[in-house]
């Protein structure tokens, strides 16, 4: 089971194992508003006992994240964000045959900008990270993006 959010909804998204070497079929199995912190009793009935308890705990990381997220601020949550960022710009470029010279320019200078900003950096400490087992990925650099875009709004 997948959870993904779209906008102001949150998708449950079943995933059915293909046989004998076809790919898996991923079917939204239910849907709800994105705001919503309990499991709704319309979608609790859509769903295996297994699949509300991942939804459960899917919700908790996501209120966990969004707590840490409201107490830190937009520069530290834009650098949290950005390895994650900077994946899927390298997953997107290995998916390209072509990529405009503006692009490459840009992407190129930001990179060196990057890495000379980094190089400045004197104080390197050990930060314990609280683990978010059931969240994927995508969706923590969502929630992450969203609290950024959201801090630079205000």
């Amino acid at each position: 089971m997948e959870f993904v959010t779209d906008d102001a909804t949150v998708q449950c998204i079943r995933i059915v194992p293909g046989d004998q070497g076809n790919p898996d079929t991923r079917v939204v199995v239910a849907t709800f508003d994105s705001a919503v912190e309990t499991i709704a009793p319309h979608v609790a009935a859509k769903l295996s006992e297994i699949e509300i308890r991942e939804l459960e705990l899917w919700l908790e990381d996501r209120a966990k994240l969004q707590a840490e997220l409201n107490e830190t601020p937009a520069e530290i949550a834009a650098l949290k964000a950005l390895p994650q960022m900077i994946d899927q710009a390298c997953d997107s470029l290995g998916n390209l045959k072509e990529l405009d010279r503006d692009t490459y320019q840009a992407l190129m200078n930001a990179v060196s900008h990057l890495s000379d900003a980094l190089a400045q950096v004197q104080n390197i400490t050990e930060n314990a990270r609280t683990e978010l087992n059931h969240l994927q990925d995508s969706e923590e650099l969502k929630e992450k993006l969203d609290a950024f875009k959201h801090s630079i709004g205000d």
